[in-house]
């Protein structure tokens, strides 16, 4: 990708079974993918070298289709979530980025707080690190709960401690979450209400626990009633995008204070059909937006500190894409 223009080319460089979700490891060493077949599912390794792609290592997850792959590469585990298998699988990873071992699986309470939710089905969309802590956040699309986890490797594997349990409005539908650190909120996508839920991590006694602040609406460009899918920040500035599935769309997002509010400041056309997900440049320059049933991925820049996005002039064709991701 040429940054300056946001040009793109590509090339096939590595086959897999459905890899609808991808992270990249640090140094650009290569990467980890996961498999999303209907049933099982394995998260794949791969090595770069001299631009060539090389397998490490694969490993069954445990649980039917993973969608979501979440990696804390420091203390080596991954974290699957899996939308038709009802659980997150935490996975060891080896010192060469192999998967090793399922080491433990979380999955949703059927009730918490005297609210049953048994029967709806658990359908966890996305995990996410909360940065300097043990913690992992969960969004569960199904039973329409945000789950705080504390998971400790172990010798023996991990094992993961259920903090908290944040019901939100029945039919909110959280998909994936981006965490502000310096904040300590998470922003979640409600793939079903079509808005943005505001959370705050606060600290009562000496346990974390969720709190609700405000679910932001989301009309995106009215052509059809939304369906939120990814969600994510500006590198340095307080902007946050969601990509708006059925609508075709891209929203702006402010963070107007320290709590999390959020102000709608504008919505983009991504020039393509079902934006599944998309990835904003670490410098803050450009975003690709992942069209996957227009196959094509197509480059905004942006401007005015990230507000202000605008198309490059720029797409690449690609059969059906899911995922964006950059080399660190």
């Amino acid at each position: 990708m040429d940054i300056e223009t946001g040009e793109m080319e590509a090339e096939p460089i590595a086959a897999a079974v459905n890899p609808s979700f991808v992270v990249p490891r640090a140094e650009g060493r290569g990467f980890w993918v996961i498999t999303e077949p209907e049933q099982g599912g394995e998260v794949v390794s791969f090595e770069l070298v001299d631009r060539r792609v090389q397998e490490v290592g694969r490993l069954r997850t445990g649980a039917d289709a993973p969608c979501h792959l979440a990696v804390d590469a420091e203390r080596g585990l991954a974290y699957v979530s899996h939308y038709h298998g009802g659980a997150v699988a935490v996975l060891a990873l080896a010192r060469d980025g192999a998967p090793s071992a399922g080491v433990a699986m979380m999955r949703a309470p059927q009730a918490w707080d005297g609210v049953d939710r048994a029967a709806l089905r658990s359908r966890p969309h996305a995990a996410a690190l909360v940065p300097g802590t043990e913690e992992v956040l969960v969004a569960d699309c199904g039973r329409d709960v945000l789950l705080l986890y504390r998971v400790r490797a172990t010798v023996e594997g991990a094992t993961a401690e259920l903090l908290d349990a944040l019901l939100l409005p029945p039919g909110t539908g959280p998909r994936h979450v981006a965490f502000h650190a310096e904040l300590q909120v998470a922003f979640v996508s409600n793939q079903n209400d079509a808005g943005v839920s505001v959370v705050r991590r606060v600290i009562d006694g000496d346990r974390p626990r969720l709190e609700l602040t405000g679910i932001l609406p989301v009309r995106g460009l009215g052509r059809q009633t939304a369906i939120p899918s990814e969600i994510a920040l500006h590198p340095t500035e307080p902007v946050l995008y969601m990509a708006n599935r059925a609508d075709d769309s891209l929203s702006v997002l402010e963070i107007v204070s320290e709590t999390g509010a959020l102000v709608e400041r504008s919505t983009v056309d991504v020039l393509g059909r079902n934006p599944r997900h998309f990835a904003v440049h670490p410098d803050g320059g450009l975003v690709l937006v992942a069209n996957q049933d227009s196959d094509d991925v197509v480059s905004f820049r942006l401007e005015d500190r990230g507000r202000t996005v605008s198309w490059t002039g720029h797409r690449l064709a690609v059969d059906t894409p899911t995922c964006v991701a950059y080399r660190r």
